[in-house]
């Protein structure tokens, strides 16, 4: 994450009367990949007969919790930094980098904690560096001990690598963020040329495509890895990315090893029979799986 982006996200929520830092249980909102607007959900839509919610992020910061979000690379005020990627890291990937900003959400949102406002390693980088370092310190201390990270879509499988590999992030909620890497899937969904072609998040992914069989791991092996810690999997039944069966399957592998695990209850599996789009029926959703995570 660039300083440029955190800068951006601190003057967004400075000028917005900081309402976004009304709690200390923490939310990370990693967004789908929106390239002209970024985390600004231009793509979601409110159902009739639902209460309103607006945006995720506003709708969880309404509710008492310290909501960070920000554009993902090649996105939003970071669309600039798609094209020459590639150039300047040609050993990583788009997806890397995504999961990698995601750490430092965390890093950022820890330095913000107690016991980051008694840590050296904080009273440098992008906390001090940002364009209102006076009003980052006037925020209210963050609670490291309930850190979520929510995603949608691409966000959502990106949220899962993240607190696959960070030990900090205290749970996980994934929108429509999962998928069968390893089987086939029909061209009418993409498969994996939505990662490693159409949007280059993922290039080496290309070498798997005529035997997905030999991807060196699988997306169940990911959710494995989140626990003991909760987790919510919200897999829309007509996802037009997916193959409903194999989300299925994959679900049904990770709720098994919450089970073998003696951790049941930390596993929640929703697969409402809809489509893929953000809304605030979902948004809803998200919010009560969270309520219940606080008692």
């Amino acid at each position: 994450m660039s300083p440029s982006s955190i800068t951006f996200l601190v003057h967004q929520l400075v000028d917005t009367q900081v309402y976004f830092f009304r709690g200390i249980a923490v939310v990370i909102y990693v967004h789908t990949l929106s390239f002209n607007q970024g985390f600004v959900p231009g793509y979601m839509r409110e159902d009739e007969g639902v209460p309103h919610t607006g945006a995720l992020y506003t709708y969880m910061a309404e509710q008492g919790y310290f909501v960070m979000t920000y554009d993902q690379v090649g996105t939003g005020i970071r669309v600039l930094e798609d094209a020459p990627f590639y150039s300047r890291y040609p050993n990583s990937s788009k997806f890397a980098r995504m999961v990698s900003d995601v750490h430092a959400a965390v890093d950022f949102v820890y330095c913000l904690s107690v016991a980051g406002h008694q840590n050296a390693s904080c009273q440098t980088g992008e906390a001090h560096d940002a364009t209102y370092p006076d009003k980052l310190a006037a925020l209210p201390r963050t609670n490291m001990s309930s850190v979520t990270v929510v995603g949608y879509s691409v966000g959502g499988t990106v949220g899962l690598h993240a607190a696959a590999l960070d030990s900090r992030i205290t749970a996980v909620a994934s929108l429509a963020g999962v998928a069968a890497w390893r089987q086939p899937m029909p061209e009418s969904t993409g498969g994996l040329r939505r990662w490693y072609e159409w949007f280059g998040l993922l290039p080496r992914l290309g070498l798997f495509d005529k035997d997905p069989g030999r991807i060196p791991y699988e997306l169940d092996e990911v959710l494995a890895a989140v626990a003991p810690r909760p987790l919510l999997l919200y897999t829309p039944q007509r996802d037009r990315d997916t193959v409903y069966q194999d989300v299925q399957e994959l679900a049904q592998r990770a709720q098994r090893h919450y089970s073998s695990s003696g951790v049941a209850a930390r596993f929640t599996w929703e697969a409402p029979n809809r489509i893929n789009i953000l809304t605030n029926t979902d948004i809803l959703v998200f919010a009560r799986w969270m309520k219940q995570q606080q008692h």
